[in-house]
């Protein structure tokens, strides 16, 4: 549908453009005037066959039935999502996917169905589009309160995320490239459930022996993750400056990229366990908790003397900007490390 509508515009300014060339035509070239109007005939035939198939598009996909169709949807998962607000702590238990399709449903509305069909004829669009408004903010009793917040405040009851770093809309690393796929492990939300945190707390606060057996497991899968990582940069970098084949299998760049993905997520979790959980690395009342932290200690100093020199390996591989390779940046994986410094700093100092 963009596709088409984007090519009905250029073809309709190329005609205009050639019409306009033509008026200014001087009577005595009368060869150029023969090239125009060529090109006019061409444009014109060109605009009239998108024109209708953009309006066969809009007749039969985007039609009138399927926008209520959509809208129907939109208010099943609004529904939805209210009786979960009223029958227990919101969004607690709620899978995302009712979140997921509202929005992508407002976006259909609002943005491919034809403006013959206005999103204000629909029945009920202001109530519904009320209560969509409060899906993201996930705050208790927000569905119920937003129509009294005053205009301009709306952002004040956003939220901002969880973890270090999390205060951009795009990761820095990404906005000079291509648009950022919402699939990539290491563009995962920032937000996890509150009540799911607080469960996790309190199982690692109770059971030393269960948290230390975790942990250990996260920092083993950390080291083994990010080491094969690191062997297969070696390679894709041999393999790019090696002059009689200088191409890199597309199977071993989706691998390297989901080593990397991997490492960051897992360095998401210690810093959410650093942040939650701070005395298994810090009481040195439990008996595993100095091992604990020298471990952390030694895999951070590796990921930072592996990632931080300048033109060293990683660095070198991120440059070569290879397809598949866009999450594999310093931004992403540094943030992860630096919120885990950062909190175990604070607490270390908060605690004596």
């Amino acid at each position: 549908m963009v596709v088409v509508s984007d090519d009905v515009h250029e073809y309709a300014m190329a005609l205009k453009d050639t019409d306009e060339k033509i008026a200014r035509c001087p009577a005595r070239r009368s060869d150029i005037l023969e090239e125009l109007q060529k090109s006019q005939k061409v444009f014109a035939e060109k605009l009239n066959h998108l024109s209708r198939r953009l309006a066969w598009i809009n007749a039969t996909v985007y039609s009138k039935e399927k926008m209520l169709d959509v809208y129907w949807l939109l208010r099943v998962c609004i529904r939805t999502v209210e009786h979960a607000d009223n029958t227990g702590s919101l969004f607690a238990f709620a899978p995302e996917f009712y979140l997921n399709v509202a929005m992508n449903a407002y976006s259909a509305l609002k943005n491919y169905f034809s403006p013959a069909s206005s999103m204000e004829d629909l029945p009920g669009y202001e109530d519904t589009l009320t209560q969509y408004q409060g899906l993201p903010d996930a705050g208790a009793g927000q569905l119920r309160v937003l129509p009294t917040i005053p205009q301009g405040r709306g952002e004040d009851t956003r939220g901002t995320g969880c973890g270090f770093g999390y205060r951009y809309t795009r990761l820095p690393h990404l906005l000079k490239t291509k648009p950022e796929d919402t699939n990539l492990p290491s563009l995962q939300k920032p937000c996890p459930s509150l009540l799911l945190q607080r469960h996790m707390a309190e199982l690692l606060s109770m059971d030393k022996d269960m948290a230390a057996s975790f942990l250990n497991s996260v920092l083993n899968q950390l080291n083994w993750a990010f080491s094969e990582f690191i062997g297969m940069i070696q390679e894709i970098q041999q393999a790019a400056e090696r002059p009689e084949r200088n191409f890199v299998d597309t199977r071993q760049l989706k691998v390297c990229a989901t080593c990397f993905d991997l490492s960051v997520s897992l360095l998401r979790v210690l810093e959410m366990t650093v942040t939650l959980v701070p005395e298994i690395f810090l009481d040195w009342s439990r008996p595993s908790a100095e091992l604990l932290l020298r471990r952390l200690a030694q895999l951070l100093n590796q990921v930072l003397n592996r990632v931080t020199a300048e033109r060293n390996l990683f660095d070198r591989v991120v440059n070569l900007r290879l397809p598949g390779l866009e999450s594999v940046d310093h931004y992403p994986i540094l943030v992860a490390v630096t919120g885990i410094l950062v909190q175990i700093l604070v607490e270390g100092e908060r605690q004596g």
